[in-house]
Parts: structure tokens; sequence; C-alpha cells
């Protein structure tokens, strides 16, 4: 059988169980508090055909910005500080924004518990709980950070940053890279801008690609995973109303709080998190 056909069941089979304990091992191992991803019901239609208890999801390289989709220097501007720490550039469109507050991914669609494969990286700040609400002074933060430097390249990122040509780049590619931004001014520019945004990324919103994954999702912090081709998703309230319909399958130390119907979302991942360690 097929992985994906494995994803098409309605129940809970053991072989799903077992899929995400060996593909998934690196992750489990690094924190027992779930990560959580909001998926509008489109996206969810363009993921499965019509299953929405399991999922797979790829790495999308066509993603298309949401709600900065207005705001194009933010796009510009978080790639770029993105890449002065990973060295991956459009990072937004190589990554699935992941969360551990429930509230911030229900903003975004329905809630999955997401179970990156193995090999996946990630990034991240205990500060931010997401990047596009939390980092609204970005461009602001910027000038502050450029007006440090004596170089008559600071006017040449401003004017870049505040001129037509971010929108029309934005139009045309959705994304830039610290090369594309050099083809666009100058290599002094460059150097400057990439200068200031990695001191902005790192040492005012202490963006790091490691650290305790545990205490960042335990905090609600926003983690971009990236570097794997796809993660597996289970929905948050199916997999509930699933184990509450089979309370024979959850421990015994959580049986009776299921057979009440009133499992909290850490109980529920708890529970699933017990049977994977039996299958």
């Amino acid at each position: 059988m097929k992985i994906r056909e494995l994803f098409e069941e309605k129940e809970l089979p053991n072989s799903v169980l077992k899929l995400i304990k060996t593909k998934c091992s690196k992750f489990l191992n690094s924190t027992s508090v779930p990560m959580l991803r909001g998926i509008s019901t489109d996206r969810q239609n363009k993921i499965t055909n019509g299953n929405k208890f399991f999922m797979m999801e790829h790495i999308r390289t066509d993603r298309a910005p949401r709600d900065s989709i207005n705001n194009p220097s933010f796009n510009f501007l978080f790639n770029l500080g993105a890449e002065s720490i990973t060295g991956i550039s459009e990072i937004r469109k190589k990554t699935l924004f992941c969360t551990g507050e429930i509230a911030t991914s229900e903003f975004y669609g329905r809630s999955f518990f997401v179970f990156p494969l193995n090999g996946f990286k990630f990034l991240s700040s205990p500060n931010v709980t997401d990047s596009f609400k939390n980092l609204g002074e970005l461009q602001t933060d910027l000038l502050f950070e450029l007006k440090k430097h004596k170089s008559d390249s600071v006017i040449d990122v401003y004017n870049f940053m505040n001129g037509p040509k971010v929108s029309e780049v934005f139009r045309q590619n959705g994304e830039i890279s610290f090369n594309e931004f050099e083809k666009l001014t100058n290599k002094n520019a460059r150097i400057l801008l990439e200068k200031s945004l990695t001191n902005l990324f790192k040492n005012k919103y202490h963006y790091k690609t490691s650290g305790d994954l545990d205490s960042l999702l335990k905090k609600g912090s926003e983690v971009l995973i990236y570097d794997i081709p796809m993660a597996f998703l289970i929905n948050t309230t199916m997999l509930r109303e699933y184990l509450i319909a089979n309370p024979r399958l959850v421990s015994s130390k959580y049986q009776k709080v299921f057979e009440r119907g009133s499992p909290m979302l850490d109980v529920t991942y708890s529970a699933f998190l017990d049977l994977l360690r039996d299958s």
C-alpha cells in the first residue's frame, strides 16, 4: 500500500501510527508539546481528496502570502532577514509555518497536529508568535539600523524599500533574494542591507536555527519548518472525536477524561503519543 493510500483511511490504522513513529522520530524525540498548523478549507481540498483526518502536506514552492500580500516590503525584508540566518533564499515559500499556540493556528484555518519528516530544520524566535503580526515594525527597525552606518548606500536601500521596484518585483516573483537585490541596486547596498538585517534578526528578534523546540512550542512561538519535502498532519478536532468514540484506544490514565467527552488539546495529543509508543 502506498503512503498516500494509508492517509485516505477514515480510521486510525496502525500502519499510519508506525509510519509517523518511524518517519518522524526526530521530532517526536525533540518535544512532547504539540506543533500546530492552521489550514484553510481550500488548501485542505488541494492537499487531499476529501479526507480531512490525515493529510500529507508538501513544502510548497508556489506558496503565495495570504495576510502579507499587501505589504511587499515586509515579505522582502523578512525573507532577506531569514536568509541572513539560514542561508536559504525566499524562505517564506520553502517552509511550513507552524505554531505552539492553538489560537494562532485557528486564525489561519482548521488546526492540525504537524509531524515533520526526519531531517527537518527549523527557524524560530522565542519572541515571535506570528511574524507578520509581531514584526510589523520591521521596516522602521531597519531604518534605525541603517542610520547607524555612514554610507551612501543607505539611500540606495531606502529608495528601493519605498519605491515602485519592490512592489513590481513582488508582483512578478513573489519573493526576492540578496543576489536579486544586488542586481537591482549595487553590491555595497547588498552588503549594508545584509549586515543590518543579520543584526536585527539575531540580536533584536533573536531568531535561531537551533534551540529547545519544546520550550519554543510551549511559549506559542512561530516555527518555520524547512529542508524536508513534506510533513504528516492530523486534524486535531477529528482526532479528539475519534478517541472519544474509541476510548479503548486510550491509555488508562486518560480514559475517564475521554469517556466524559471533554479532553483538552494537550490531553488529546498526549493520548495520541501513547498510541504511537504502543504501536
